[in-house]
C-alpha cells in the first residue's frame, strides 16, 4: 500500500503507519541544527522540549512533545503532533509533509535542516523547479523583444 491510498471507510488507510514492518531506516539521514549533526536511527524520531525526544528543544514555545520524522515506505514524513505553535516545512505550515534533502523545518524559533548522506541540496530544490525543466534563454530573449 503506497502512502495516500483511498480505501474503504471500514478498512481505513492510515499513511503515517508503515506498511513494510522490516524495512530499515537509511543510516545516512541526519538533521543539522546550529552546525551539530543528530543523526535519524529509528523509523520515528521526536522533536519537542521533554527530555524523552530524540531532539530536545529547550524553549517555553516549543510543544513537550511537538513533532516527529517518520520513515515510511522509503520516505521520510515530518508530522507535527498538535503542538501549540505549529510545524513548518519550507516556510509552510503543516500537518503532515514529505521531506527532502536540504529542506528546512521550523519548530518555533528554531530552523532545522534535514540531509541525508550523499545527497545534494539540488535533490530538494528539484521538486519546487520542475516546471522550469524547458526554460531557456531564447524565452527570455523573446519576452524582452515584445
Amino acid at each position: 500500500m503506497g502512502i495516500g491510498k483511498i480505501v474503504s471507510a471500514e478498512n481505513h488507510f492510515d499513511p503515517l503507519k508503515n506498511s513494510q514492518e522490516d524495512e530499515k531506516v537509511p543510516e545516512e539521514a541526519f538533521l543539522v541544527l546550529g552546525g551539530m549533526i543528530f543523526p535519524i536511527e529509528s523509523k520515528v524520531f521526536t522533536i519537542g522540549r521533554n527530555l524523552d525526544n530524540n531532539l530536545v528543544l529547550n524553549d517555553p514555545t516549543v510543544s513537550r512533545f511537538h513533532a516527529e520524522i517518520r520513515y515510511i515506505d522509503s520516505q521520510f514524513l515530518l508530522v507535527d503532533i498538535n503542538s501549540s505553535s505549529g510545524t513548518f516545512l519550507n516556510n509552510k505550515k503543516i500537518s503532515i509533509g514529505q521531506l527532502f534533502a536540504g529542506d528546512i523545518i521550523q519548530i518555533s524559533h528554531t530552523p532545522i535542516m534535514f540531509m541525508y548522506k550523499g545527497a545534494s541540496l539540488m535533490d530538494g530544490s528539484q521538486k519546487h523547479t520542475r516546471n522550469l525543466k524547458n526554460f531557456d534563454e531564447t524565452n527570455l530573449t523573446n519576452q524582452n523583444d515584445l
